[in-house]
């Protein structure tokens, strides 16, 4: 992971960092910006969208809640 990783475009060199830098700019921290968009195209396609940071609406609450009584 601390080899070198290159983006070339034919003889020039496009970009130049250490493969997990790479990894880590490129997919990982890609993956969590664009949670909010994936969560949209779940809900079109009628799927339950699943908890990314916490609970989601679609999951039930992890203990019962109680109703208020008047």
């Amino acid at each position: 992971m601390r080899d070198t990783w290159r983006l070339i475009a034919g003889d020039q060199e496009i970009l130049a960092q250490p493969r997990g830098e790479f990894l880590r700019n490129a997919m990982l921290s890609r993956w969590h910006q664009h949670r909010g968009q994936f969560s949209v195209y779940l809900r079109i396609l009628d799927f339950a969208v699943p908890a990314s940071w916490g609970p989601s609406a679609d999951e039930p609450p992890p203990l019962p809640q109680k109703t208020p009584t008047a």
